[in-house]
């Protein structure tokens, strides 16, 4: 038993897995630089699967020796060169659930740090991209004072268009409804030359 067991995760961690993305699409490495200041402002949240933790990664970086080290482990999980079985792991969430004062439950799930490290610094990266393909119709993302950008122009808009009306809905679990197979095929598609 014990020699099936050592074969078996031999077998995993030969795998490796690999995005589905052509070479010629691929990003570059993160930087330590990008790292570092991702790391400087990551929140103080729960730790995740690993249970690696912002300050954590706070405590490693205030060293280079720290800091190059950590870039090579994120760089490793950003470009999909680690074993299979690991990338499953570091993409499982904790289940936190909580009572609503309904009596209902709401489900937390806290993701590794790890993962919103790399989200972090993706996000910092693209963010221009993004905000080009969203904008005018989403300004919460990548916008200097979105919010404050749709107020003034939804107020803008009414003044000059006084048979007009603006409502706000608020869907209930919109975000735990959403399709996420819908977000990446739209995410494939946008245009990066920008």
């Amino acid at each position: 038993q014990n020699e099936i067991r050592k074969s078996l995760l031999d077998d995993l961690s030969e795998q490796t897995f690999r995005a589905n993305i052509p070479v010629s699409q691929q990003t570059p490495a993160l930087s330590s630089e990008l790292i570092s200041q991702a790391v400087a402002t990551m929140s103080k949240s729960a730790a995740g699967i690993t249970g690696w933790h912002a300050t954590h990664f706070a405590a490693i970086t205030a060293t280079s020796d720290g800091l190059q080290a950590l870039t090579a482990i994120v760089n490793i999980i950003y470009s999909g060169e680690m074993p299979a079985l690991y990338f499953g792991v570091l993409n499982t969430s904790v289940l936190v659930p909580l009572r609503k004062p309904n009596g209902g439950i709401r489900p937390i799930l806290i993701g590794d740090c790890f993962v919103r490290l790399i989200g972090k610094c993706v996000s910092t990266l693209e963010q221009h991209a993004i905000s080009q393909v969203l904008e005018p119709i989403q300004v919460a993302v990548g916008t200097k004072s979105g919010n404050e950008v749709a107020i003034h122009g939804i107020r803008a808009h009414l003044e000059s268009h006084p048979d007009q009306i603006a409502i706000a809905i608020d869907f209930k679990n919109a975000f735990g409804t959403i399709n996420r197979k819908a977000i990446a095929e739209a995410l494939d598609h946008m245009d990066r030359s920008s």
